[in-house]
């Protein structure tokens, strides 16, 4: 709110936006990533904020050490946009304490909240200036930094952000909204309800042969998977007789049968045919 009262006299004056591109999800998230600093430093490409606005100054909070020819490689795509990369207008910043939690799987922004001489250096290098923190996936250590730099945060409160990141209510608001939708389940906690809900997914959309599965809590592609109910042994069965009972196919007497072989074969199916 703070930040969206000013955003317009910010935006026309110079000002320095301070990237921390931490991943504040889930700790059992963050366990499955590969590389995670790699991951958070993906956002490296926010260096591009220089050519949007010449009033803007970068600080990036990087979780590993930029080599020279990294560098040079996006001073070379900048100097294009003549833009430079000199050091008044980008700065980068290794939280000191990074190397201590390397094997720890901590976001970046508890890393740099545990790290007061890097938080120092941070607060002198904008100080005196307008300012603002962006984060990715905000937790409350990234409001803990922008509160110890007096600075606004552009973020929602991880509380609101965990929302947006649970499939199920993602889907709960478009419904709200109007949103058209394609057949789902959702709210799926138990072995028993996920073949109970396929099941009758399957049964009343024949059509659609592709089906998706998403974990509530899984960030970009992560906890995503498919298959094709093609490979179902009753599939062919199931059209056929769904054209026998025509319009009364939504009846449930009409495709009981089915259902208790879906609940024997889907598990088996699975196993073999989710990618």
């Amino acid at each position: 709110i703070q930040l969206g009262r000013i955003w317009s006299d910010f935006e026309s004056s110079a000002h320095t936006i301070v990237h921390l591109p931490s991943l504040g999800c889930h700790s059992s998230i963050r366990a499955g990533i590969q590389n995670l600093e790699l991951r958070q430093n993906s956002q490296i490409a926010r260096l591009f904020d220089l050519c949007s606005n010449s009033n803007t100054r970068v600080v990036y909070i990087s979780p590993i050490e930029l080599r020279d020819e990294l560098l040079e490689y996006y001073s070379e795509i900048l100097s294009k946009q003549e833009v430079s990369l000199s050091r008044d207008k980008f700065q980068f910043l290794i939280p000191n304490h990074m190397a201590d939690f390397e094997y720890n799987k901590l976001s970046l922004a508890t890393v740099l909240a545990h790290s007061p001489r890097s938080l120092r250096r941070l607060k002198h290098l904008i100080q005196g200036q307008n300012s603002y923190l962006s984060s990715d996936i905000p937790s409350i250590d990234d409001f803990a930094v922008a509160d110890y730099l007096n600075i606004p945060i552009l973020a929602a409160y991880p509380d609101k952000m965990e929302l947006f990141h649970n499939k199920s209510h993602c889907h709960r608001i478009m419904q709200a909204t109007g949103v058209a939708t394609p057949p789902r389940a959702t709210d799926i906690w138990t072995q028993t309800t996920l073949i109970s809900k396929f099941s009758d997914l399957i049964i009343l959309n024949l059509d659609t042969t592709k089906w998706v599965f998403k974990m509530n809590h899984a960030i970009e592609a992560m906890g995503i998977a498919s298959c094709d109910i093609r490979h179902l042994s009753c599939f062919d069965l199931l059209r056929r007789d769904r054209v026998r009972y025509g319009h009364n196919w939504g009846q449930r007497w009409a495709h009981e049968s089915f259902q208790s072989k879906l609940s024997l074969e889907i598990p088996i199916f699975l196993l073999k045919h989710l990618k």
